[in-house]
């Protein structure tokens, strides 16, 4: 079973990204503070991070410049800022894996789920 960690200061995203990735029959770890990120990500090995772009304390920028160089898991950063490039961005700088915008479809981040596990 592959595992999914879900970070994100929002309980309500944390709660409604592993209910539906549950039934799409992950395992799935959630986290609603992005301190202690990578001490899970290190001693858990999840297969895929569902990283919140913007949390209070350490953005989640800040997450994936501590793991760069450090990280066995494929990232997803996810956000609700609509600023498609700067996500784009992190994407093809290697920062992370890819990225998916809150609010879309959520058949849509299974699907991105699959295709950076591949």
């Amino acid at each position: 079973m592959k595992k999914v960690l879900v970070i994100d200061d929002s309980k309500f995203i944390t709660e409604l990204y592993s209910q539906f990735l549950t039934s799409r029959g992950y395992q799935v770890e959630s986290l609603n503070s992005p301190f202690g990120v990578t001490t899970n990500i290190n001693k858990n090995k999840p297969d895929v991070v569902l990283l919140d772009l913007n949390m209070p304390g350490l953005s989640g920028k800040g997450i994936l410049e501590l793991l760069k160089g450090h990280r066995s898991s494929r990232i997803i950063v996810v956000s609700a800022d609509t600023r498609e490039e700067e996500m784009k961005g992190l994407s093809e700088s290697g920062l992370a894996d890819d990225y998916f915008i809150k609010g879309q479809d959520l058949n849509y981040l299974d699907h991105k789920i699959r295709k950076v596990m591949v």
